[in-house]
């Protein structure tokens, strides 16, 4: 591969408001439009364990509802007038408020933006309106074999109560009221939890000015909730009709402050480039599986999951290989050949990054937001460059427990159960109800 050209963090104006609401600046002057984002510490995290969708439905009905001094549908008119957009969605961890307009228009639709997150209407019709749109989506969340399989694994690993693996029943999408939607506004929407960004054609010192004008008097409210600990186990889904299965096994994993995050990369690359391990091994040559991958996330702020499946119409033969192979990969290093090739398919990558000012400005966002470094990039483009193959071998010595992870399939139990037997696994039933 030629050498990858010089990059730069783009040069941003940053402050703090008195409030504690930090704020990032880049000015960007090759079209005349502007966009915002506005990021609060909370989602889906924020939810109450026993109203598991007040985020998501406080995002939408505040959004939908627009603000107490423009409420809908006379927001959406004026926005459409304007050619702007105000967007607001709930994560697993933050909650979003976006906007976009032209520059000439900023005071005007930030002004707009700040109404909708300070001073929400709420309004019960909309709240009924996408309540019943959660119910059809509850109505088909067990279509898709593989997002059942998902589902059940990290409700596994972490515990079916856990902020990270816990899923909304019906009962407890319909017992969610205005007020709770406005209790999760008044605890979550706070500006010493937030960040907001602006990115396009202005003048620093006057944007500045306009945010303090609309967020500065912006009073924070507390709470924060803790995570519980995993239970892995493993369990067989019952799907009748189903010709092939999907098996996922995993393990808990890693937070990205951890030292093993680069190697563990590299690993993951080895395991799932075309023609990595587990596509050669398990697919071209034994085929067992179309499809497979594996490997580790690593989130900022809570250790991760390792998962790694496929879909197989021989879930006893595939498991059982994918965990031999899991095995050696803690056992030996790979060849230099393969750890190389997957490094530079990383490295090749890493100029995405700066394919536009709207992407690296949210990244400042998110990296402030969960505390990491604003050079952190350039960190683990360096961690990956130095990875070595006796640093695979101890990470995955580490972090790999092939014989020890939870494993789910779902497939029709007719089908897969005497193939898990015969190859010699404990075949546990899980009900889709227990989901």
């Amino acid at each position: 591969f030629p050498p990858l050209p010089e990059l730069k963090l783009p040069k941003y104006t940053t402050a703090t408001l008195r409030n504690g609401l930090r704020v990032f600046l880049l000015r960007d002057d090759e079209v005349p439009l502007v966009r915002a984002t506005l990021l609060m510490r909370g989602g889906q995290y924020g939810s109450p364990p026993d109203k598991v969708g007040t985020a998501t439905l406080t995002s939408y009905v505040q959004r939908a509802g627009g603000s107490t001094a423009h409420p809908a549908p006379g927001l959406d008119t004026r926005l459409e007038e304007l050619a702007a957009a105000i967007e607001l969605g709930a994560g697993q961890q933050a909650l979003s408020a976006d906007m976009s307009c032209l520059a000439e228009d900023v005071e005007e639709v930030m002004g707009l933006m700040a109404e909708v997150v300070r001073s929400p209407a709420l309004p019960a019709d909309k709240l009924s309106l996408y309540q019943a749109q959660l119910y059809n989506a509850l109505e088909h969340q067990n279509d898709s074999p593989a997002a059942v399989a998902r589902r059940k694994m990290t409700k596994l690993l972490y515990g079916p109560d856990s902020i990270y693996a816990r899923t909304p029943t019906k009962a407890m999408v319909s017992s969610i009221t205005v007020a709770d939607l406005a209790a999760y506004v008044a605890t979550w929407e706070r500006p010493d939890a937030a960040v907001l960004g602006v990115v396009g054609a202005f003048e620093p010192r006057s944007m500045m000015a306009l945010i303090e004008k609309e967020f500065g008097d912006w009073a924070p409210a507390p709470g924060q909730p803790e995570q519980p600990p995993p239970r892995p186990i493993v369990y067989l889904v019952d799907r009748p009709g189903l010709t092939q299965a999907n098996v996922l096994l995993g393990e808990p994993g890693i937070a990205l402050s951890d030292p093993d995050v680069f190697a563990l990369d590299a690993l993951g690359g080895v395991f799932n480039s075309f023609g990595g391990q587990l596509f050669d091994t398990l697919r071209s040559r034994e085929g067992l599986a179309y499809s497979v991958s594996g490997g580790w996330d690593s989130p900022p702020d809570h250790p991760g999951l390792f998962l790694a499946g496929g879909q197989t119409s021989a879930p006893g033969e595939f498991l059982r290989s994918l965990r031999q192979l899991l095995g050696r990969a803690a056992a030996e290093p790979p060849s230099l050949k393969e750890l190389e090739a997957a490094k530079a398919e990383t490295l090749n990558s890493f100029a995405f990054n700066f394919a536009s000012s709207s992407n690296q400005l949210q990244r400042i966002l998110v990296y402030d937001l969960l505390g990491l470094p604003q050079d952190y990039l350039f960190r683990y483009f360096r961690g990956i460059e130095d990875v070595s193959r006796s640093d695979v071998l101890a990470a995955a010595a580490a972090h790999l427990h092939p014989e020890s992870q939870a494993v789910v399939v779902v497939a029709d139990r007719e089908l897969a159960a005497p193939s898990l037997e015969a190859a010699g696994f404990e075949v546990v039933p899980m009900r889709l109800e227990d989901a």
